[in-house]
């Protein structure tokens, strides 16, 4: 996959993508925000009253006056709190809250599932989970804190200085530069730390990927009894990055604390200033009420915002390397208007093929890229059952990668029914292959589930019987206790190795596919499974082009064609008797699994 360029990801950038992915809620947004300013310009005629009815009080005026203005006083407040704000809180809920963590998920299954195959592949899941998960989290995250605290912290600041310059400018100037001067300092820290930013927010990406892999890898460290070993590892990396998460934070405490004396310094001169302009008689007590009140509203904002700004600059840095992410081209793309195929034969055909997979770690500048095949010619024709076979590492799984294009080969060309793969409809195409592994990926579902997932279509139950009728599942599914509604558990703990396989063929099957392919779907079990295994190989080939990657000759021997590799050549082609006389890779090959499996009959 190719590597995340940060530091080309501008603060501008950073935005554009942003908008667009707060996009969908612009008019919640707005509605939201006018609610904010009408809720925030109410709120400063209250502390006005309140000036009202001290100056009605020290005046001498009637009680009946002054009484009038508390009750005004009242009707706006809840005019503010029952209408405005209940309109405001039920355009959130439905239009903003809930909507966007749901948004948030479906664009980033959709975003990761545009990358090909092979950059999945070739990239550490446990990165790649962990930047996915904290940038998730963290853009929900942000729409909230923008929502319910940023957004109305500045509108108050903002609605109180204008009406500050309008009953008193030399009051608004004070808190307006009191609030820029708050500003300049706040992103003057940002700029100065954000490098050991970024390099925290690595260093939890990496703490997270060893804790995923633990995790995943929990029963090989407990039968080695290395728990207590892995805890102290795992412990003494979230040190190393802990400690430099409070070094980081300590010098941006320095920063708060620069924040928080201009802070002050703006508060008090606003308060000498507003009791210097009564005692000169330019304004009465209460327009000091008024003043304190507004002006101590602002500056608790700015305060507030000054917490609030730590959290949002670790998003935003988070945010970053989840953008970047999802910035990734694909390597794999479809052209403009790509070919769709009606019904595919199955007549594969690879033409002076080589391919060597790309880097994972780009940086390693030692690092070389690894040959896997090497002006490979393959022609197979539709319906021929043909095997691929090598020692490990001759490039045979290369070869299905090419074919389900996980991968386009750096030069020559791949055919299907004549056409260029590279022009094919990806999904047109692959709804045409089915593909049995070795390590069947199976979700913690229904067996029914974990069977028709092979296809979008529809299916019958009849479709399904089939199916399972042809891959042996029907050997083992009266045993489960729900039959096809029997949760099979995570990765199908409930079934065994060659019970697993079985349903893979049956996934595979119930889309019948064109072309079917067994990439080491044997070479993992016992003789009794694997002999049940073939069988449902041969009834499930019948009609349809089928490609055998394995190594046991029990497997192979019967296919139309063998294709040998090796260091990612083909060193013999034709039947298995043909290749016993002439191919001397094979015979090797041949040799000694007789040598070890001992059944020199099978030759």
């Amino acid at each position: 996959m190719k590597d995340m360029k940060d530091n080309e990801f501008t603060f501008w950038r950073f935005f554009k993508k942003l908008k667009e992915v707060y996009r969908p809620f612009l008019g919640a947004i707005v509605a939201i925000f006018l609610l904010m300013f009408l809720q925030e310009a109410l709120a400063l005629v209250s502390p006005y009253i309140y000036g009202k009815i001290v100056d009605g009080i020290l005046q001498g005026r009637a009680m009946v006056e002054v009484i009038k203005l508390c009750f005004l006083s009242l009707a706006l407040l809840l005019f503010n709190d029952m209408v405005v704000n209940y309109i405001r809180e039920t355009i959130e809920v439905q239009k903003f809250e809930f909507d966007v963590p749901r948004k948030v998920a479906e664009r980033t299954l959709s975003g990761v599932f545009e990358f090909s195959i092979g950059q999945h592949e070739n990239q550490n899941s446990g990165i790649k989970k962990s930047i996915i998960d904290r940038g998730q989290n963290a853009l929900i995250e942000l729409a909230n804190i923008l929502l319910y605290q940023i957004f109305p912290a500045f509108l108050q600041i903002g609605v109180t200085v204008v009406a500050l310059f309008v009953v008193s400018p030399p009051l608004g100037a004070v808190i307006l530069i009191g609030a820029s001067a708050f500003l300049v300092v706040s992103f003057y820290a940002n700029y100065v730390l954000r490098d050991d930013l970024k390099k925290v927010q690595d260093m939890w990406v990496d703490s997270d990927k060893k804790q995923s892999e633990f995790l995943r890898n929990v029963s090989l460290i407990k039968i080695n009894a290395k728990e207590k070993e892995i805890v102290g590892e795992y412990d003494r990396n979230l040190m190393a990055v802990t400690s430099s998460e409070k070094g980081l934070w300590m010098r941006f405490i320095k920063y708060a604390q620069i924040r928080n004396f201009v802070s002050n310094i703006s508060r008090i001169t606003a308060l000498i200033l507003g009791v210097y302009l009564v005692y000169q008689g330019a304004y009465t007590p209460g327009f000091l009420v008024v003043v304190l009140s507004w002006s101590n509203n602002a500056f608790d904002r700015i305060w507030y915002l000054s917490h609030t700004q730590r959290r949002v600059t670790k998003l935003y840095s988070e945010m970053k390397n989840y953008f970047a992410l999802m910035d990734i081209s694909p390597d794999i793309k479809e052209i403009e208007s790509p070919i769709m195929v009606e019904k595919f034969k199955g007549r594969i055909e690879y033409k002076n093929v080589s391919f060597k997979y790309p880097l994972r770690d780009i940086k390693d500048k030692k690092a070389k890229e690894q040959v896997a095949l090497r002006r490979v010619n393959i022609l197979i024709e539709p319906g021929q059952k043909t095997a691929i076979v090598g020692a490990s590492g001759a490039g045979k799984s290369t070869v299905i990668q090419l074919l389900i294009r996980a991968y386009d080969p750096d030069k020559g060309k791949i055919l299907i029914d004549g056409y260029d793969l590279r022009k094919l409809s990806l999904n047109n195409y692959r709804k045409a292959i089915g593909i049995v592994s070795q390590d069947i990926v199976l979700f913690d579902d229904t067996l029914r589930y974990n069977i028709v997932f092979g296809t979008s279509e529809k299916v019958t139950e009849k479709q399904i019987r089939k199916a399972i009728k042809m891959a042996r599942v029907d050997g083992f599914l009266k045993g489960m206790e729900n039959g096809l509604d029997t949760i099979i558990g995570e990765r199908g703990v409930k079934l065994s190795g060659g019970e697993r396989q079985r349903v893979g063929i049956a996934r595979a099957l119930i889309k019948d596919p064109a072309i079917l392919i067994f990439d080491e779907a044997t070479s993992s079990l016992d003789v009794e499974n694997e002999s049940l295994i073939k069988e449902s190989i041969e009834k499930a080939s019948k009609g349809r082009t089928t490609i055998i990657i394995a190594h046991r000759l029990s497997t192979i021997k019967d296919a139309d064609k063998i294709i040998v590799l090796e260091k990612g050549k083909i060193v013999g082609q034709g039947k298995h008797r043909e290749l016993l006389k002439n191919c001397p890779a094979y015979q090797k090959m041949i040799s000694i699994q007789t040598v070890i499996v001992g059944d020199v009959d099978e030759l």
